[in-house]
């Protein structure tokens, strides 16, 4: 039987993939594509967790933020 993830592991994962998105969203047009697609992922993280911590808030929202300006949204 397969175990499931953990929240905190989630979590984790959500971050490091909204690290990569931010750096491909600041490296510029070129890296758009692969900003949107890691921001993307990690949203879907964190839309899967039951509740979200103020700094998993945070990052969301930024995210979002960085989607929107870049036209990726």
């Amino acid at each position: 039987m397969e175990r499931q993830p953990t929240e905190k592991e989630i979590g984790r994962e959500a971050f490091a993939l909204y690290a990569r998105a931010v750096a491909a969203f600041q490296s510029g047009e070129a890296l758009l594509p692969l900003g949107s697609e890691k921001a993307r992922a990690a949203m879907a993280l964190l839309d899967a967790l039951p509740s979200l911590t103020p700094e998993q808030q945070r990052i969301q929202a930024e995210l979002t933020e960085y989607m929107e300006k870049s036209g990726c949204l």
